[in-house]
């Protein structure tokens, strides 16, 4: 069976409700404006409950099973930010890097080589490929054909997408020295490196890489790209700290608001609404910083038992 055929098939459509579908997609669409901190919006895309059927079967179908680099850090299953800047706790130097306009700066074209380059993955000849491409040009990608954000199948085709360039640049990397470590958190680049002496070599690696013509256009965002050093002690990798010993912890401002919340707790003026946030932090502070998470356990015992009895 093709991929439409198989669309058909398992979402139970019919061939002219699935043409329909493809004529209006774009229609089909409800555009949510979040403020950003910076200033100005972001526009996310919430699609109708049929089209986003229809991206949810094509991720689950064949985009998660396309090889994604092993330094894509996001989006994908086992990922986290603690993993994220566990890659780097042992580097001494960081440069961190930062794109604009992340996703509507992939285009559809971007996908098509690693699409083809996973043909046998995917188990299909190249006239089915040709069709599951403009399938998920036509459903998973706006008129621009861009990637937007608030689409489900936004975030893995940009890891498919930026397969090259991860590849390129951490292959790359490791020809300068092999203690350096590249990781990519969707649009936050961060290399970390042991030697002052290799940022040249490192920003003109960089720098190759992303004029290359196999990846996709992107554009830094210069305010957003920092250097800096673990021995300062304000290193940090995704809202995850680096202390100058290396080991990971989180802001004190959100050690903080624990402490806060649960002090809230003990004297019974903290709003149930605050509870899952709570957890939320709770839950954050167990898997980034176990030595505070042990600390406040045995201090708000009682908080925490009561906590999670009230599951």
């Amino acid at each position: 069976m093709s991929p439409k055929e198989k669309l058909l098939f398992d979402l139970n459509f019919t061939q002219n409700e699935l043409t329909a579908l493809q004529g209006n997609c774009h229609r089909l669409v409800k555009l949510i404006k979040i403020p950003k901190k910076s200033g100005g919006y972001r526009l996310v895309y919430h699609p109708s409950r049929k089209l986003k059927s229809v991206q949810l079967w094509l991720k689950s179908k064949y985009f998660e099973g396309m090889k994604v680099h092993e330094s894509a850090s996001a989006y994908q299953k086992g990922s986290s930010i603690i993993k994220n800047a566990k890659t780097h706790q042992h580097s001494d130097f960081f440069f961190k890097i930062d794109f604009q306009n992340f996703f509507p700066s992939i285009l559809h074209t971007d996908i098509i080589s690693h699409f083809r380059s996973e043909k046998n993955t995917l188990g299909l000849d190249n006239k089915n490929l040709d069709e599951l491409i403009v399938i998920t040009k036509s459903f998973c990608f706006d008129t621009n054909s861009s990637l937007v954000m608030g689409y489900p199948t936004s975030p893995i085709l940009a890891n498919l997408a930026m397969y090259e360039f991860d590849n390129l640049l951490d292959a790359n990397l490791k020809t300068i020295d092999k203690n350096i470590y590249y990781s990519r958190y969707a649009d936050d680049i961060i290399i970390s490196y042991s030697q002052k002496v290799f940022l040249t070599e490192i920003k003109r690696t960089f720098k190759e890489v992303i004029q290359s013509k196999n990846v996709p256009l992107l554009k830094i965002n210069r305010e957003k790209t920092k250097l800096f050093k673990k021995s300062s002690g304000i290193a940090a990798i995704t809202g995850i700290r680096v202390a100058a010993d290396g080991h990971l912890t989180i802001y004190k401002q959100t050690k903080d608001e624990i402490r806060l919340l649960l002090s809230l707790m003990g004297k019974n003026t903290l709003q149930e609404t605050d509870k899952p946030k709570l957890k939320g932090l709770i839950s954050f502070a167990k898997s980034a910083d176990p030595h505070f998470y042990t600390k406040i356990s045995r201090k708000y015992f009682k908080q925490l038992l009561e906590l999670y009895q009230h599951n």
